[in-house]
């Protein structure tokens, strides 16, 4: 128990499964022994990820890991004394293994067995204006961000308008740290669309309930009506019990499409930026049935799209000199190009006639980071497939999104 396995993975406490895995995966290939000439050090350092991933991985090890831990952090806070208590005060990384202790003792109850008021109270102690703003001038950047990782776990509990409450202290705390903003307003998205989704199965229910009410009823009174002697019968000429067909509609630009390697929409993004003194590259194997519109998007700073690039299906494309920088692929996808589409006051010209959508890949583990120096440069490849459990995930995002600047 002396290993602390999220360390290992370098992953908050507060992280889910496919976190695990996807950091496991990630930092399996960087110190896999066969990569790196068999050197002990990157040996043992493997033998560390596969436990860490071993217990991790699994719920019930996990489970018993983060109760252990928890005892363990507990019983190493108690042993300090409180003289040194007193000389030392309060510091951000003690406050930080405090709070992701409670965090441990509190993320595998039922909402039912937490006493929210005094939840409410321990939140309330820490995220005040007084103590975040002492946080941020000691300048312990990593114990803040784990103080806003532990406590954005104890969202989970908390109902929307708590929720909100906290949001702007949290982001407060997290300072520049925009992966962590980004995911702090993730936890709080999902964490709101749990509660929206469960008062719709409540009111369903509720709902069903009086249906079934009524329908028993009315059979109860059907059978009593059914009793009785009568000639009258009732004969529809015609009964529609089937909803009528959904007929997309077929393009006049049906098969129509682009060659792979244009890029329809510099007009809008820009004209594509290449630095020859660059040579980063990134490979994009479409392996879908629709064609796509890649577009190479900044992570950091003005997030503006240097590439736009256009790649048939079952078609590949390479995008080279590509400046150092953090980089996210968003795509729209589709089929029947149409050039007679005009957006956005004309600015935008193009569009997909039929099945399109549009996608993102910004989650943390899904960036790509560009970078060259004097001995290497980055080379990525990455195929879209149709199907969960790839090596870079995704998730839809609207037409306004997509073609935000």
């Amino acid at each position: 128990m002396d290993k602390n396995y999220y360390q290992i993975l370098g992953l908050p406490t507060t992280c889910s499964d496919d976190e695990i895995k996807k950091a496991y995966r990630k930092l399996a290939i960087k110190f896999h022994p066969d990569k790196n000439s068999n050197d002990k050090y990157f040996e043992e350092r493997f033998k560390e990820l596969q436990e860490a991933y071993d217990v991790l991985s699994d719920p019930t090890k996990r489970r018993d890991y983060d109760i252990r831990f928890a005892k363990k952090t507990e019983q190493s806070t108690r042993t300090k004394s409180t003289d040194t208590k007193r000389e030392q005060g309060t510091t951000p990384e003690s406050l930080a293994t405090d709070i992701e202790a409670a965090f441990r003792k509190l993320k595998w109850a039922e909402s039912e067995q937490i006493n929210y008021t005094e939840l409410l109270k321990y939140i309330d102690s820490i995220l005040n204006d007084n103590l975040v703003t002492q946080l941020l001038k000691i300048g312990d950047i990593k114990s803040n961000e784990r103080i806003v990782d532990a406590i954005s776990g104890l969202f989970k509990f908390l109902v929307k308008n708590d929720i909100k409450q906290y949001m702007p202290l949290l982001v407060k705390l997290s300072g520049a740290n925009n992966e962590l903003i980004t995911k702090l307003h993730k936890i709080e998205k999902e964490e709101i669309r749990k509660e929206e989704t469960a008062k719709i199965f409540t009111a369903f229910k509720w709902v069903a309930g009086i249906a079934i009410v009524i329908w028993i009823i009315y059979m109860a009174n059907s059978e009593d009506s059914s009793s009785s002697t009568s000639n009258y019968t009732y004969n529809p000429k015609s009964v529609i019990d089937t909803a009528p067909e959904m007929i997309e509609k077929v393009s006049k630009y049906a098969g129509n499409k682009l060659k792979t390697g244009d890029s329809p929409y510099n007009n809008y993004f820009g004209k594509g930026v290449y630095d020859k003194d660059y040579l980063n590259q990134l490979e994009v194997k479409n392996g879908q049935s629709l064609d796509v519109i890649v577009c190479l998007t900044e992570y950091y700073g003005s997030k503006r799209t240097i590439r736009n690039e256009y790649i048939r299906a079952g078609e590949s494309f390479t995008m080279t000199n590509i400046p150092n920088g953090t980089y996210y692929l968003k795509s729209f996808y589709g089929k029947d190009w149409n050039p007679d589409t005009l957006l956005y006051n004309a600015r935008l010209k193009g569009f997909f006639d039929t099945s399109s959508g549009f996608s993102v890949s910004d989650e943390f583990n899904d960036l790509l980071k560009m970078e060259q120096n004097e001995k290497s440069y980055s080379i990525y490849s990455v195929t879209l497939y149709p199907v969960e459990g790839g090596n870079m995930e995704s998730r839809n995002i609207t037409a306004s999104d997509f073609f935000k600047e």
